[in-house]
């Protein structure tokens, strides 16, 4: 147990604004959410009939991923051109901290069309070769 300190208030926040941009990201691909799922391990949204999962597992707060939630077509282990194929799931992550995206320090506008890209490049990718 550690001590909490006056990030979380902030923190809480922010975690909201970021569901907030994921929820309209999906809204402006027009992919519909089938379910929000927040839970002891992870916040996020179900979509492509709950064959996805687009969230953040909270041991990994730095990364949106989104997840196979159904049978795939590809084992784990497998060279893929996006993402990785593990424990039976194929995973692609936008890792908000990276040298790569530099999300924390985008304005508004493009953190949102950042996790729309991610988003659209993901469920593209899956439909196509994943699930």
């Amino acid at each position: 147990m550690e001590k909490v300190s006056y990030d979380l208030v902030e923190g809480l926040r922010s975690f909201q604004n970021l569901w907030i941009m994921v929820s309209e990201a999906l809204a402006a691909q027009k992919i519909p959410i089938c379910r929000a799922s927040p839970g002891w391990e992870w916040y996020g949204f179900y979509i492509e009939e709950k064959k996805l999962f687009v969230g953040v597992y909270y041991q990994t707060p730095n990364a949106i991923q989104v997840t196979s939630e159904c049978k795939i077509k590809v084992s784990d282990g497998a060279k893929l051109d996006l993402g990785v194929v593990e424990f039976g799931k194929w995973r692609n992550f936008l890792f908000l901290d990276s040298e790569e995206v530099h999300f924390f320090s985008r304005s508004i506008p493009s953190q949102a069309q950042c996790i729309e890209k991610f988003i659209r490049e993901s469920v593209d990718y899956a439909k196509a070769n994943i699930i």
